[in-house]
């Protein structure tokens, strides 16, 4: 994990893959073990949001919060506040925006 600079949540989810792969579990049964592992209480959306927080860090590490909030900028006719509301929709869809996916 250190010396790739691998995310943690990943690492455990693709050693799990592996382990459940060597054992000869079949990919539903390797989920589904994922599942009941992680928890009864969070369940495939604890998987979810994990990957959700992964693709946030990527937006801010790439600086691309950033960037839309700069571009918002542009629009002087935008207050600071409607520029935050919109930052925060459009980053908002995009972490979340697979948890809908995936409950439909």
């Amino acid at each position: 994990i250190v010396k790739f600079k691998f995310h943690p949540f990943l690492a455990l989810l693709l050693a799990s893959f592996f382990v459940g792969t060597m054992m000869g579990m079949g990919p539903l049964d390797m989920v589904n073990a994922i599942e009941s592992g992680i928890g009864g209480t969070l369940g495939f959306l604890a998987a979810v949001i994990g990957l959700g927080t992964i693709l946030g860090k990527m937006m801010e590490v790439s600086g691309a919060a950033e960037r839309i909030g700069l571009t918002l900028q542009r629009c002087r006719w935008l207050s600071a506040d409607v520029i935050m509301v919109l930052v925060g929709l459009i980053c908002g869809i995009t972490l979340f925006v697979e948890v809908g996916v995936v409950l439909l």
